[in-house]
């Protein structure tokens, strides 16, 4: 893109990392808790407040950088934070769409638990 220009955004989603869930299966269908359902549900409203664009075909750059307890794994974490901005911040979360992704985890006091995003992207 000829005359494209680097576009940045940073976030700070007052709401406590949490690690994707895999679905479970009950012997008849796969499913996730009520809890990880409504993390999604609130990390996604928190996302659609800061983001009032259209979806995000590529990304460059996606910089999380998770405050809270240690638990988890950075991939765990990075993984539930795209699928909350699938369709709000990014088309997609594949490859295709981002990038690049940075996860950063910094131990906190549960009270102070939040998760910083930059958005990194061309016009």
């Amino acid at each position: 893109m000829k005359g494209a220009r680097l576009q940045q955004r940073a976030l700070v989603l007052e709401i406590a990392p949490k690690s994707k869930e895999r679905p479970r299966f009950n012997g008849r269908v796969a499913h996730l808790s009520h809890a990880y359902r409504d993390w999604l549900k609130n990390c996604s409203a928190l996302m659609s407040e800061w983001w009032i664009d259209p979806p995000l075909d590529e990304v460059l750059c996606l910089h999380c950088h998770f405050y809270g307890v240690a638990r988890g794994d950075n991939d765990n974490l990075i993984g539930s934070v795209m699928d909350a901005g699938n369709k709000i911040i990014w088309r997609d979360d594949s490859v295709d769409v981002i990038k690049k992704i940075i996860a950063l985890h910094t131990k906190t006091k549960r009270s102070e638990s939040h998760i910083r995003l930059e958005v990194i992207w061309k016009t």
